[in-house]
């Protein structure tokens, strides 16, 4: 009897995590996309972070293989995350869901990305232009192009993250 008690608490627990956090890979690029809009629409800042690629990964296994990480007098990894990504990311998130929440009717078209930037480990696709059809204060409805929410995506062994978005 208790061991079955205890197999039910952890599998409610193991329901509760699974609808607390949100997936920080995808199998493709439409699939974080449709995520990443959703957790925005919807204001759901805890699950829109948790898709975020984190501080050491990235300290560990992308900046050393950037063009910046590489440059002979480039800023240590730790520096640059913390001027360049760290807090600018999560305030521009922060925006884009005080912008967009409970606006977004539904993605319109997903275009190519500015730049790709192939490191041989992985590729950086950067602002990914997404064209949204958004309700409008006044009731209209209108298409915007926002290539700020997908600012840097990386995608390794066919899967892809989101590093950055941009404000």
């Amino acid at each position: 009897m208790k061991m079955h008690i205890i197999n039910i608490m952890i599998s409610a627990l193991l329901v509760l995590l699974s609808t607390c956090s949100a997936k920080r890979e995808f199998s493709s690029q439409e699939e974080l996309i449709t995520a990443v809009i959703e957790y925005i629409n919807k204001g759901r800042k805890d699950k829109l972070f948790n898709t975020f690629i984190p501080a050491e990964e990235y300290i560990e296994s992308i900046h050393p293989f950037t063009d910046v990480g590489k440059e002979k007098n480039a800023l240590p990894a730790e520096e640059f995350w913390d001027t360049f990504i760290g807090m600018r990311r999560d305030y521009a998130a922060l925006t884009k869901i005080r912008n967009y929440k409970d606006r977004i009717i539904h993605i319109k078209s997903i275009g190519e990305p500015d730049k790709i930037i192939d490191t041989g480990e992985f590729e950086m696709l950067r602002r990914i232009p997404l064209t949204l059809t958004i309700s409008n204060d006044d009731g209209t409805i209108s298409d915007i192009i926002d290539d700020e929410i997908l600012g840097v995506v990386i995608k390794r062994n066919n899967k892809f993250r989101l590093l950055n978005v941009f404000r």
